[in-house]
């Protein structure tokens, strides 16, 4: 029942386009949409107080059809982030300075965030992407900061790739094919890195496949990764980044239930784990309440992040997360063990078909 409705859709609007294609007409009036995240972040680490407030993203969106088949979506954001852990060793220090700083302050820009063309359906199965993109790695790697289910992102996900989403110039081929029961889908990419550890030229591969559980549920199971050359202190060294994510989403008219976990690996001189998080929300039309738990190797960190959010409208949403941060580092020699406190208050809103993202 689930894939026969997206099959009907598909075809639907296939059809729709195909007739405006032919008339002339809408293909050429692309979609605008404009989206606000508001963020105030008060921390105590290291026993002191800080606090930041920050509009830390306004995305303008612009996305249409320029064939029935071929897809642009362009996204340019002036956006501020701010980093929440404190370095404590080189190590961490580099990999925390791939992207930004992480001295807690602000730091922000006029950005091209993302702008692709998407070739649906060459061939068959066969599709793609060129351009600017969030790449496909895991679950959480590909939103954008509205899509997110937290304020910030996982810690794993920071260790490993910055502050910032993993994004690359670039493209890539996809294979898709659905079927009744289970829908399997094969996308590999090389991408110029824009954002991210790597030091030029990188790598990405994901394998996804969704499987329906009764009429109301669905499990999704992927595999992730990203292969390049990082810098560490003066030493190049080719690293494979590899993720897997297993997800669990029942839907019901009046309610959502979503569990996520996501094992980040490493591979270098030898196989490394890296961490996780995992996270479980329970969302209806007015309120969404969740927990998330991080661990990370890297910086020997674990966190815990209750969040709560507030749908006010379809397309407004207020969320409250706290978070605490347990870890362990060195300081001359000897062991400290760390206890980092955050609460985030986070207001964001969209103007325009792109506000979907933000919907029940």
């Amino acid at each position: 029942m689930f894939f026969e409705i997206i099959a009907i859709n598909i075809l639907t609007q296939e059809k729709e386009l195909k007739e405006e294609f032919i008339r002339g007409k809408a293909l050429l009036l692309p979609d605008i949409s404009l989206v606000g995240d508001i963020v105030n972040q008060s921390s105590i680490i290291h026993e002191k107080f800080r606090n930041n407030f920050m509009i830390r993203e306004f995305e303008l969106a612009v996305q249409g059809y320029i064939h029935p088949k071929i897809r642009v979506d362009a996204f340019a954001s002036a956006h501020a982030e701010i980093g929440h852990q404190e370095v404590h060793n080189h190590e961490e220090e580099h990999n925390h300075s791939q992207s930004h700083s992480s001295d807690g302050h602000i730091h922000g820009g006029l950005n091209f965030e993302e702008g692709y063309i998407t070739f649906l359906q060459i061939v068959g199965p066969l599709g793609g992407r060129l351009g600017r993109k969030y790449i496909e790695f895991g679950k959480f790697n590909p939103l954008h900061p509205e899509q997110w289910l937290y304020v910030d992102i996982p810690l794993v996900l920071q260790d490993n790739f910055g502050r910032e989403n993993l994004i690359g110039d670039g493209g890539n081929i996809s294979l898709l094919f659905p079927a009744e029961t289970v829908v399997l889908k094969i996308e590999a990419g090389v991408w110029r890195n824009f954002s991210g550890p790597f030091d030029d030229v990188f790598y990405n591969g994901r394998i996804i496949s969704a499987l329906p559980v009764g009429e109301l549920s669905e499990i999704e199971f992927g595999l992730s990764s990203a292969s390049g050359i990082i810098q560490k202190k003066e030493k190049r060294t080719f690293s494979n980044i590899l993720g897997t994510d297993l997800s669990f989403k029942y839907t019901d008219p009046g309610y959502k239930i979503q569990f996520i976990v996501e094992p980040i690996a490493r591979i270098e001189k030898s196989f490394e784990y890296a961490g996780l998080y995992t996270s479980l929300f329970y969302s209806t039309r007015n309120l969404q309440i969740g927990l998330r738990f991080d661990q990370t190797r890297i910086s020997e960190k674990i966190g815990i992040n209750p969040t709560v959010a507030f749908l006010l409208t379809e397309t407004t949403k207020l969320r409250v997360q706290y978070g605490l941060h347990i870890g362990e580092h060195k300081h001359n020699g000897e062991e400290h063990s760390s206890t980092d406190h955050f609460i985030f208050l986070q207001f964001i809103f969209a103007i325009g078909s792109h506000g979907h993202v933000l919907q029940f």
